[in-house]
């Protein structure tokens, strides 16, 4: 039986609540660095840590900004929702840093229906 993609989803404003975001990073490294593939999804405010500014200067935003700077270049995919990025200021150089990139919700859930992707929604 094929394995199927881990798609770690976060949706959560990383300057109120940054966990999901930063889990859905650590679950996709460690989860790369065993073989499985693995995806990012930013969604909702989530998209906001592409913007130096969109997390808290404390220690847990700094922590998941670097992340997902770090994952840029990472072997695993990190996608932004195009809808949530509209009108967030969120530039596609912003999206370039953390080596993010657009991809509907439609192909992830057909992926998900299609049985070679698993959404692990995190928050």
């Amino acid at each position: 039986m094929a394995r199927k993609k881990l798609i770690f989803v976060a949706a959560a404003d990383p300057r109120e609540n940054p966990r999901p975001t930063w889990t859905a990073y650590h679950f996709a490294g460690v989860a790369n660095r065993t073989g499985l593939d693995t995806e990012v999804r930013l969604a909702g405010r989530a998209v906001l840590v592409a913007r130096e500014d969109g997390v808290n200067d404390d220690e847990a935003g700094r922590e998941v900004r670097q992340k997902a700077c770090d994952a840029a270049d990472a072997p695993f995919m990190v996608s932004l929702c195009p809808n949530c990025v509209s009108g967030t200021g969120v530039s596609d150089e912003h999206m370039a840093s953390i080596g993010g990139e657009l991809r509907d919700l439609a192909d992830i859930l057909t992926e998900v229906a299609d049985g070679t992707s698993e959404f692990v929604y995190l928050g």
